[in-house]
Order: C-alpha cells, then structure tokens, then sequence
C-alpha cells in the first residue's frame, strides 16, 4: 500500500513539475509577445514621415553636404504661430483670412526660420535654397516644385513645396525635400506628383510677412506622430460675418483625406464656444504647447470684429 500511496504522489509531483514548466513557458511567452507589441506600438507612434520612404543611392551631387544641411530641420510651424506679434485677422467681406507676421526675413533677404531649424515647407525650402544653391554651383539650376505627396500632402488640396535640382551636364534631375529630409535622383521617388516649377516663391520676391487664405481652408502647421494637424477658418452653419464662425485645429491621419477635430472655437449667434478633443491633442502636442496654442486661438476668435 505504501509503495502504491509513494509511486501515486511521486505521479503527482512529475505533473505539478511539468505543469509549473509549461507555466513559465507560457508567462515568458506572454511577457516577451507584450513587450514586443508595446515596443512596436512606440515604434508607430515615434516613426518618422520618411519611414516608407525607399533610400535613394547615394550618388546625388554633394549628397552628404546636402543631408547635413536638411537634417537639423523640422517641418512645424507652432513656433511661428505662439510668437507675440503673429495674429490672425479674418475679413468677413471678402471671405478670407491672414496669419499677419508669420514670415521674417533677415538683413540678406532671406527666410528665418523659428530657431533657425522650425517652419513649413516653404520656409523650409527658402531656407536650404540659397545654401544649396551656393554648395552646388552653377552646373546645376534650382527650382522651386508644387507637388502632391502621396502619405500627407494629397490631390487636390496638395500645397507641399519641394526643390528640384538639375544637372545641366548630364540632364539629371534631383529632387530635395527639406520637410521629409529626401535627397536623390528623382526616379527614386514615385509618391511624389508634380504640378508646378518656379523660379522664386511670391513671399521670396516680396518679402511679403502675411499669408492670405480662402475661408473653408487653411494650413498645415505640424506633422508629428503619423498625423498632419491643419489651421482652419469655417463658416457656420451656412453663415459666415463677425458673430458667426469657426476656428479649428484638425489632424489626419497619414494617407487620409478626412481628419478630425482636435480644437475648435466657434462662434455662433455673438456665443463663443470652446470643443476639444484632449486624448487626441496628447498624441500629438506637446500638453504645455497645446495649451498655448489653444489659448491663442481663442483670443483671436474672440477679438475678431
């Protein structure tokens, strides 16, 4: 009996053993399959806008030079739009908008940028031209190229600003893009469409400080987190004078038309109304430079007359 009782419990004491094994197989499993998910849910939340993006060879004319040049730069305009002097004004009779001041220009004629590193891809553009033009010489020509780009800067509201530069030598055309940090032959990159070339951009030439915008419009102002976030001014309801209208921040998604709102002031019948959508903001701002923003924006809708 006793010899039956021992074989029975040592029985028990094999399948606990085996049982506690397969545990700990399963708990590290489970571990590592978290971290895994958690690390590549990071990945996605930090990934930069040139992720998909195939490397050019690195055969394009003064390619590290160049690289060195656009990498410190960073495609946001928030810089520009918190600083003191820049306002919104909205002219209800023509049905447009400015942002007054948002561009600066230094003794030389050239764009500053925020920092001298933030702006959109105008500023970004302006910025480099000169550089990259001086590093390149006269072999090469520059221009100025309104494009389509297939993740953020869609058909048919694209405005996405990007250089071409060609080599009058041999007939090869490059393309620069500061805001994604691109550089190669022009072949290597079939996401972007082209819809016009140019010397000089008009705020270039004049040295124009304001931009102007159609109601039911706006501008991009950050890409950050997979998302674009647009500057907007609306009608309401139909209606559109001093007592009726809407001021917004929306962000969509990469490869996306529709976005989202993530801060809207509007102003319906002389009331002032304040939405948000906080848990979207965090994923995108900074809390303390969205708070800023947000701040600004309802002090311009509530001093427009």
């Amino acid at each position: 009996m006793d010899r039956v009782l021992k074989a029975f419990f040592q029985d028990k004491l094999r399948a606990y053993k085996t049982l506690s094994l397969f545990l700990a197989f399963i708990t590290i499993v489970a571990v590592a399959a978290a971290f895994f998910f958690a690390h590549q849910d990071q990945k996605q939340h930090q990934e930069t806008v040139e992720d998909d993006v195939p490397l050019p060879a690195k055969d394009a004319p003064f390619y590290n030079q160049i690289i060195s040049l656009i990498e410190p730069l960073q495609y946001s305009g928030l810089q520009a739009l918190l600083r003191s002097e820049v306002s919104l004004q909205i002219d209800f009779v023509t049905h447009t908008w400015q942002l007054k001041n948002i561009h600066r220009f230094g003794r030389d004629g050239h764009i500053m940028l925020d920092e001298n590193r933030y702006g959109l891809c105008g500023e970004l553009a302006s910025f480099v031209y000169p550089k990259a033009k001086s590093l390149l010489g006269p072999e090469f020509d520059i221009e100025f190229a309104q494009v389509a780009e297939s993740g953020f800067f869609l058909q048919p509201q694209s405005s996405h600003i990007a250089l071409l530069i060609h080599d009058q030598k041999t007939g090869k055309i490059f393309l620069l893009d500061p805001s994604f940090h691109r550089y190669g032959r022009l072949e290597s990159f079939d996401n972007y469409l082209f819809y016009d070339r140019r010397g000089q951009l008009d705020f270039m030439t004049n040295q124009t400080t304001d931009v102007s915008f159609d109601v039911e419009s706006g501008t991009p102002i950050l890409i950050r987190n997979n998302r674009i976030v647009f500057l907007t001014v609306e009608e309401l309801d139909g209606k559109f004078n001093e007592n009726n209208f809407t001021i917004a921040l929306t962000a969509t998604k990469r490869y996306h038309y529709a976005g989202r709102y993530v801060f809207l002031v509007r102003k319906k019948d002389g009331e002032l109304e304040v939405l948000e959508n906080l848990g979207l903001a965090e994923k995108i701002f900074p809390l303390e430079v969205y708070k800023k923003l947000a701040q600004k924006i309802l002090f311009w809708a509530t001093n427009q007359n």
